[in-house]
């Protein structure tokens, strides 16, 4: 998660697997720099953790995702703390972005009972 100004919530992933390095707005703004942090990060990681650089050359790419690659939208105000987690969800699981706006309230229900029972539902 990164925390945008105290204003808005968006995602930033490390996709060791895929050797890509992802944002993800539901306002789909731009990255503003973000990308760039993940890498600075993963590099200053590497070389803390295993005493060399990391060589983050061509194989490794930045992803900004938009509305054209058919990531889920917002269209409020304050729903993006909500849009934030269930996409992190939903990448964890390899599911696919499907849900909108309207599924909000039923999302917001979802996150309360797994919260309450400290588990994931399927």
């Amino acid at each position: 998660p990164i925390n945008q100004g105290n204003s808005h919530w968006t995602l930033g992933l490390i996709n060791l697997r895929q050797k890509r390095f992802e944002f993800i707005d539901s306002m789909h703004g731009s990255d503003g720099g973000r990308l760039a942090v993940l890498r600075r990060y993963l590099k200053d990681e590497h070389q803390d953790k295993k005493g060399a650089p990391l060589d983050l050359g061509e194989d490794w790419v930045d992803i900004s995702y938009t509305a054209a690659d058919g990531t889920p939208r917002q269209t409020n105000g304050f729903d993006c703390g909500m849009f934030m987690s269930r996409t992190a969800e939903y990448l964890v699981r390899d599911a696919v972005l499907d849900f909108t706006q309207a599924d909000m309230p039923n999302l917001r229900r979802r996150m309360v009972f797994e919260l309450s029972q400290k588990a994931l539902t399927d």
